[in-house]
Formats: C-alpha cells, structure tokens, sequence
C-alpha cells in the first residue's frame, strides 16, 4: 500500500473509531444524563479504554460538540438540498416530510433537551448550542431571500423573524412529540406545509 492509500485507510479507521464513541456517548446521555455518564462510562459502552477515547476526544465537552455538529450538518444537509429547485419555496414545503421525520425522532429529541439543559449550566456549552444554531438558521434566511423573486424584498430583519419562526414550527414539534409520541403525523403534516407556506409567502 502507498503513502496516500495508507493515509487514507487510517483515516477511515479514526473517523469509525470517532462514530463508534459517539454512538455509545449518545446511548450513555440518554441514559444517564451528561453528568452521569461519565468518560469511564462511555469507554465502557464503546468497548474501549478510557485513554483510547481521549486519542479522539479531548474530553467530554468535545464529545457533546461532535454530536451537536453531526446534527448541524444533517439539518445543512437538508436545507442545502432545495438551494438548485426551479420553484425554490415549493421545494421548501416539500422537504417539510423529511424534516418531520426528524423532529418526531424520539432519541433525537431527548438527546436535544439534554444538550438545552446542560446549556443552562454550562457557559461553555451555552456557546456551543448558540453558535450551532447560526449557520443553519443564516442558510435559511438566504434561500427565503433568495425564494421571493417576483415578490416584493423583504428587509434583513423580516426575513429573520420569518427563519425563527419557522425553526420555532420545527423545535415545537419536537417538544410535542417527547411529550406525546402518539402524535397524528399524517394530519400534523399538510397542517405544517400550509403554516411554513404562509410564513414563507405572506
């Protein structure tokens, strides 16, 4: 094997060790909380020793930063895939099933609550979750921007109020269906497409 094809296989390996801690760190939150679960908990859940996941992780503040930035890139994902539609707000209201799926994701949700709840506590955190919520919310201002065409411009601040709202719409769901699961998603969802439609078009 070459330098190049040695390089990438170890960084395939690093990046499966990374998610592997991962998923056992989401489980142990769950769990346990962040307080509870701590490094040796995790080590455990992920089969490995302690000093392995500090390889990877400078400590466990890192680890809630990953799996906040997973979920960030996930909901960029999302957005960024309507930004080339013809009819950019349709594709909008569209994508309003697969955001649904996401925000009734129970594990999801209860993890996200937790992340909120440490936030309150945590300084460090607190910045975290402020600054994770920036480059989604600012993608989303831009493509209801950019979605207006014939319509009249909108100024920055209307178009802002607009993205929250519409990120409000989303993280109130999720909040619902931890509380209930037994949520009517068929009926919810045509109820939610015409509510981000009005936002959009009003």
């Amino acid at each position: 094997m070459n330098k190049v094809g040695k390089a990438e296989g170890e960084g395939s390996k690093a990046q499966a060790r990374r998610e592997q801690i991962l998923a056992a760190a989401h489980a142990c939150f769950l769990q346990s909380g962040f307080h509870g679960a701590s490094m040796a908990v995790i080590a455990k859940a992920a089969n490995m020793s302690v000093g392995h996941i500090y390889h990877y992780f400078e400590n466990k503040e890192a680890i809630i930063a990953a799996i906040v930035e997973q979920d960030v890139q996930h909901v960029l994902s999302n957005i960024r895939s309507v930004r080339s539609a013809p009819r950019l707000y349709e594709a909008m209201i569209d994508k309003v099933v697969e955001g649904m799926d996401d925000v009734m994701d129970i594990g999801k949700t209860a993890l996200m609550v937790e992340v909120l709840a440490e936030a309150s506590r945590n300084p460090r955190v607190a910045e975290l979750t402020q600054l994770s919520d920036q480059t989604p919310l600012k993608l989303l201002c831009e493509l209801i921007a950019e979605g207006r065409e014939e319509r009249p411009a909108l100024p920055e601040e209307e178009i802002r109020a607009r993205a929250e709202v519409i990120a409000a719409l989303f993280e109130g769901l999720q909040i619902r269906a931890l509380r209930n699961p037994d949520l009517p998603r068929a009926a919810i969802l045509p109820l939610m497409q015409d509510c981000i439609r009005l936002v959009l078009e009003r």
